[in-house]
């Protein structure tokens, strides 16, 4: 066999290779998405110490339904959603799992702009192939990621439980996935985390300037979560967001509402 029969051999199959390789990815990327726990399961055991409070917690209700709690106005009567509160935006549903988000200036709805834009914090199991979202809000899959069956049994292996020792960095890492706004995917290019499930390593694919508060223009919360953020990620501290923030139950009372978006939110 001549040496270039043999490269163009070589190239055909490691094309092959590389296809394959995709679709396993693709397939086992459906496979995790279409098997997360849902909240309906969690809460067969958590309906009275979580499930009775959790619509009292703003995580909840990240994308809600037109017209329900906390409502908002004005609203067009063609919006079946919302996202956000004193910063909101009606969204029309155009799809399984897709939004058509409305301009600022209010005037036409865009589409595949939620996806590519909000949905990786706004909602649950988002496909990082295509955007698309499995639920709107977060549920418990969100923060806590693919708990074990068995973790009654055994204790300390649920993400953020109260029998774990919650290291300071997995939970930094698992809030920061949402709340440190401003950073984008290495692999998409989008301003969320490609395929991040709670407890991986979030840094290694979302990149953020860790000092942007000091450069850019943001609201006092974007602001204490870079400030909290770099205090555990780079200076060692030992207190972490669930040291002072609940997950569950009333959200804590806001003391100032921002009268301005941050310049990382912008579409």
């Amino acid at each position: 066999m001549s040496l270039r029969i043999w490269i163009a051999a070589a190239l055909l199959l490691a094309s092959f290779a590389a296809v394959a390789g995709q679709e396993r990815s693709a397939e086992s990327l459906a496979q995790s998405i279409a098997d997360y726990p849902t909240g309906d399961s969690c809460l067969f055991c958590h309906r009275d110490d979580i499930g009775s409070s959790w619509l009292d917690n703003s995580h909840a209700w990240t994308v809600r339904p037109a017209g329900e709690p906390p409502q908002v106005s004005p609203v067009p009567p063609d919006a079946t959603h919302v996202i956000g509160r004193e910063h909101f935006r009606p969204l029309k549903q155009n799809g399984y799992g897709k939004f058509s988000l409305l301009t600022l200036g209010g005037t036409s709805w865009q589409s595949n702009v939620f996806e590519k834009g909000c949905a990786g914090c706004h909602t649950t199991a988002v496909n990082p192939l295509t955007g698309e979202f499995s639920s709107i809000g977060l549920d418990c899959y969100a923060c806590h990621g693919n708990v074990p069956e068995d973790h009654a049994t055994k204790q300390g292996t649920a993400l953020l439980s109260r029998t774990r020792p919650n290291a300071d960095q997995e939970v930094t890492s698992i809030c920061g996935s949402c709340h440190l706004r401003g950073g984008r995917s290495k692999t998409s290019g989008r301003p969320y985390p490609h395929a991040y499930v709670a407890g991986d390593d979030l840094f290694k694919d979302f990149q953020v300037d860790l000092l942007l508060d000091a450069k850019a223009k943001l609201d006092s919360s974007d602001s204490h979560v870079y400030l909290k953020t770099r205090a555990v990620m780079q200076g060692g501290s030992d207190k972490s967001c669930t040291d002072c923030h609940r997950i569950h139950g009333a959200s804590e009372p806001q003391t100032r509402v921002s009268k301005h978006f941050s310049e990382v939110c912008h579409y």
